[in-house]
């Protein structure tokens, strides 16, 4: 991985969680900062060691330290969830959505009809 990639990766997933979040930040650290509770927890905690990873990799001797298989391991974890969904996979998503809040429609109101029959017993 070549010098200042950690840092690039971190801005990145910085710029995904603006745009898919709506967080205004001007650097990584204040973007993440600020979508703390719109995150889930292993993403937050995979996007704080990226943010780590990139402030230890612009210090010379610092750098050494960085674990690269762990920023990378971070860094995917992170896109995984911050990736917006094709067009089609949004589509499909809106229709299965609407569907199943058809359906518990349809299931409350059955169970509605059945109480009320079951309330007014046979006749």
């Amino acid at each position: 991985m070549m010098q200042g990639s950690v840092e690039r990766q971190a801005e990145e997933v910085a710029r995904l969680i603006a745009a898919r979040l709506g967080v205004k930040a001007g650097s990584p650290d204040a973007a993440v900062a600020r979508a703390r509770r719109k995150l889930p927890a292993r993403i937050r905690r995979a996007a704080d060691e990226l943010i780590q990873a990139a402030a230890m990799d612009r210090h010379p001797r610092l750098r050494l330290m960085v674990d690269r298989n762990r920023t990378d391991r971070a860094y995917r974890t992170c896109m995984r969830y911050l990736r917006p969904l094709g067009a089609r996979e949004r589509r499909r998503a809106i229709v299965l959505d609407a569907l199943s809040a058809m359906g518990r429609a349809v299931f409350g109101v059955l169970v509605l009809v059945i109480a009320w029959l079951a309330w007014r017993g046979p006749q």
